[in-house]
């Protein structure tokens, strides 16, 4: 059904569907290698600041990062967990954006 809205996606939208589809794919076994080589992409994600919604983006991450983690497991994780700790922080001292804040 076509209600006469529509646009072309914006790039922060793939990203934010990209934190998606890499939360699902670390749930499985056979994808977890490949969530593993993209985790310093998406620690990349946390430091984008010059568009409207960035921290719509960064709060799905923060809260996605969790479950990421726990299907991953301490082992294969262990090794980018300092790639997430300055954006991290950094995005948790934020007063614009407190939803963001509180998923860091």
């Amino acid at each position: 059904m076509d209600h006469g809205f529509s646009r072309p996606k914006e790039a922060w939208e793939q990203s934010d569907g990209v934190i998606f589809l890499l939360r699902e794919a670390s749930a499985l076994e056979s994808m977890q290698a490949f969530v593993v080589q993209n985790l310093e992409k998406l620690a990349d994600l946390a430091y984008v600041d010059h568009f409207k919604h960035a921290s719509t983006l960064k709060e799905n991450l923060f809260k996605s990062l969790p479950q990421i983690l726990k299907s991953l497991g301490k082992k294969k994780f262990r090794g980018y967990v300092e790639t997430f700790l300055d954006p991290t922080f950094r995005n948790a001292k934020s007063e614009g954006a407190q939803n963001m804040a509180i998923a860091a």
